[in-house]
């Protein structure tokens, strides 16, 4: 992968919010509302980081070269968007194919608390810790593990969500079901 800077996109509930990110560091933020259904939030990130872009300049150094999606849900390896309780009536959304197919450039995506735990792991709070826990409290709630230096997914890809743990059976259902 080239060197420059990179896109980070937060796909929540309520607010897209995308970051420009240089040699770890953030430098440049945007914050919308986020669009309804998928085709409108692919072209939601494309417009966040087009803008981006043209407020980093131009020349080799500023090009945006990669971009990073993290969306609220169920999201598997291949960047399907399974199910996602809190942007209704995105179900079995291609976000990584969808996106790479717009934007020219490599996408990486992964559930939001996901993203945020190994963000925490290499850059943040739990930077230089064997284990750590990440809690995400927003539109939902989330998580995310590492354990002995390695993020942990577990069989299905959905370790460490919180969200999705049956409490009570006789309880208020899930939007996922």
């Amino acid at each position: 992968m080239r060197s420059g800077p990179v896109v980070g996109v937060d796909v929540g509930g309520t607010k897209l919010l995308a970051v420009t990110v240089v040699d770890g560091e953030v430098v440049d933020e945007l914050r919308t509302p986020t669009p309804g259904g998928g085709d409108a939030i692919i072209e939601g990130v494309a417009d966040s980081v087009a803008r981006l872009s043209a407020r980093a300049g131009r020349g080799p150094d500023h090009n945006i070269v990669a971009v990073g999606l993290g969306v609220a849900g169920l999201v598997d390896r291949d960047g399907v968007l399974h199910i996602g309780p809190n942007l209704p009536g995105v179900v079995d959304y291609p976000f990584g194919a969808a996106l790479t197919e717009r934007l020219g450039l490599p996408v990486v995506v992964d559930n939001d608390a996901t993203c945020a735990t190994w963000a925490e792991h290499e850059l943040g709070a739990a930077r230089g810790a064997v284990n750590a826990v990440l809690v995400t409290l927003g539109t939902g709630i989330g998580g995310g593990l590492v354990v002995d230096g390695a993020l942990v997914r577990g069989a299905r890809g959905f370790a460490g969500e919180p969200g999705h743990m049956v409490v009570d059976p006789a309880g208020p259902v899930c939007p996922c079901g």
